[in-house]
């Protein structure tokens, strides 16, 4: 077994898994947020979260821990600037007689989203034991600390444990921390065993968090009081929750209802034609009525068939919009392991969070945030095959294979000849020459080089934006992180804001995805995923007025899952 136990001084050298880490960046402070959040745009808050009485068990050592005394002590958490998913701000005595599982987390990291599904099966396993998972959120994006901001991740994330917002970076700094995510494991006097910087290994970490149970189990330390300053932040139920792309369909729009676990078709006007999937968080095939996914994104429509990028499940699926069926076609529920190569058959082939599809000469091109690479799709070979990206988180132009690299793709695009592409973690908008082989930079610079402003190639930048779709001669970007809407040339470069987020993000609040409705004669119009205020909006470029709701005529909130 590799030893992670004690990693402290390798720590300033490691990035996470994929490259996602060492931070050296200037974090803007965030708000001073209360401990617990009671209301909101939404009309939700925060409930106590339900309490498990804690059973006495017998632990087994399964790994052997660093002796006590060679143990550091943890900085503690004092440094935090607010909470969630608390009903009040715990004290250090509150982690005491406690396993604690930290996690350091930035929401715009697919490594870390990764990892959330990791933890949620530990801390169901160990719901009725004294095991605290605690997350420690240490932004990259200077949006990304702002308290509603934040509030609306842990939601759409499905994070059910406390955590601390770590605004100004203190606890990061602190604890010395470089990476992305990277999960420390503390005993119950709060001393540190173990840690790992990037993607945890389950096993291994589940190993040490039995044996210092069985330690604390021991010497009498574990104690017996649940956790009972733990909350759950809630929105209201809603027809749409955090709907995140949208695509063109033969007579209407696919709308991912990601918060619901769900795809919602509409005609063009809006009129519900049907729902694909029950609303509960699953992998299942079958009938539209009864198929379940797991945060699905990207959508794009071949020969009949919405394939959809079923993101957390880490598959392909098909959906037959005649027979109303859903299929996998790639992937098998789990995440894979490494970065993609060559080809091989679909249903032998694992993938990293699929995020977005674009079908284009009868190829179904697929965007790998989780490995940083495109893929390809031919549904007539039922082949899985790599089309760009050497997998190293980076951007880097050139050939698109052996040489190029993205850094989470997120969105595709095309104009029937060249692909585009959105990459989030570098907030660039790149372009793919098909028939040269060649990846170029239409906007952006690195993984740290972001921001908000207009202009050339050169001075123009982005705030990871996730969005991406052609019209009418231009490329439209969601511009998630500056919750705007902006118009660059896909020849030039040149960026241009064509719609904003208004006072208090009244107007756009982190619009994930957008379609080009058909042409009128008074210019382009937009159909926009309004992700964190859960609805779809339309907007005309150039209008003065701000956007418009779309409202889904038909549609309502899932009903509670009945589970199978």
């Amino acid at each position: 077994m590799t030893d992670r136990r004690r990693l402290r001084p390798a720590l300033a050298l490691l990035a996470c898994l994929f490259g996602c880490g060492a931070a050296t960046i200037a974090v803007k402070h965030a708000a001073e947020a209360p401990a617990s959040t009671t209301a909101n745009a939404h009309q939700g808050g925060v409930v106590a979260a339900p309490q498990h009485a804690l059973v006495g068990k017998a632990y087994v050592q399964k790994t052997m821990l660093p002796p006590a005394g060679s143990r550091e002590t943890s900085p503690g958490l004092d440094l935090a600037r607010g909470w969630l998913n608390v009903t009040r701000k715990p004290t250090s005595g509150d982690l005491r007689g406690r396993i604690v599982v930290l996690d350091f987390w930035t929401s715009c990291c697919i490594n870390c989203m990764q990892t959330i599904p990791t933890l949620a099966r530990l801390e169901a396993k160990y719901s009725t034991d004294p095991v605290l998972v605690v997350g420690v959120h240490t932004q990259k994006f200077d949006a990304e600390p702002e308290v509603e901001r934040l509030r609306e991740s842990v939601i759409r994330l499905g994070i059910h444990h406390p955590v601390a917002i770590d605004g100004d970076r203190g606890i990061w700094e602190a604890w010395g921390v470089t990476a992305w995510p990277t999960v420390v494991v503390l005993d119950t006097q709060g001393r540190i065993v173990w840690e790992s910087a990037g993607e945890p290994d389950e096993a291994e970490l589940d190993d040490v968090i039995q044996s210092a149970l069985a330690e604390g189990n021991k010497d009498g330390s574990l104690t017996k009081e649940p956790a009972s300053f733990v909350g759950q932040e809630f929105d209201a139920a809603s027809p749409l929750a955090f709907p995140e792309k949208i695509a063109r369909i033969p007579g209407g729009y696919a709308i991912a209802d990601s918060g619901h676990d769900r795809i919602v078709l509409t005609d063009e006007s809006g009129k519900l034609v049907d729902v694909v999937g029950d609303g509960a968080r699953g992998n299942v095939d079958g009938p539209f009525a009864t198929a379940r996914f797991a945060h699905p994104q990207g959508m794009t429509a071949l020969g009949g068939v919405l394939y959809v990028a079923d993101t957390e499940n880490h598959e392909l699926r098909a959906i037959d919009l005649k027979a109303k069926t859903v299929k996998t076609i790639a992937g098998d529920g789990k995440l894979g392991e490494g970065h993609l190569e060559g080809s091989k058959p679909a249903k032998k082939t694992t993938l990293r969070s699929p995020w977005d599809v674009l079908a284009l000469d009868g190829l179904v091109y697929i965007a790998l945030a989780g490995s940083h690479q495109l893929a390809t799709y031919d549904p007539k070979e039922d082949v899985i095959a790599l089309y760009a990206g050497t997998g190293r988180e980076d951007r880097i132009d050139g050939a698109r294979l052996g040489k190029s690299a993205f850094a989470q793709p997120s969105g595709l695009a095309t104009d029937g000849v060249s692909l585009f592409v959105l990459d989030s973690e570098t907030s660039s908008v790149r372009r793919v020459d098909r028939k040269a082989g060649v990846v170029s930079t239409l906007v952006g610079k690195s993984l740290f080089t972001f921001g908000d402003v207009d202009g050339d190639k050169e001075t123009a930048r982005l705030q990871h934006p996730v969005g991406l779709a052609y019209g009418d001669g231009a490329l439209w970007v969601a511009d998630t992180y500056n919750s705007k809407l902006k118009r660059v040339d896909p020849k030039t470069g040149a960026t241009k804001t064509v719609a904003s987020p208004g006072a208090a993000h009244g107007d756009l609040f982190e619009p994930a995805g957008l379609a080009v409705m058909p042409t009128t004669n008074a210019g382009t119009l937009l159909l926009v995923a309004d992700t964190d205020h859960d609805r779809i909006v339309s907007y005309l470029v150039g209008d003065s007025a701000p956007p418009k709701a779309w409202p889904i005529t038909g549609l309502s909130a899932p009903k509670p899952a009945v589970q199978p």
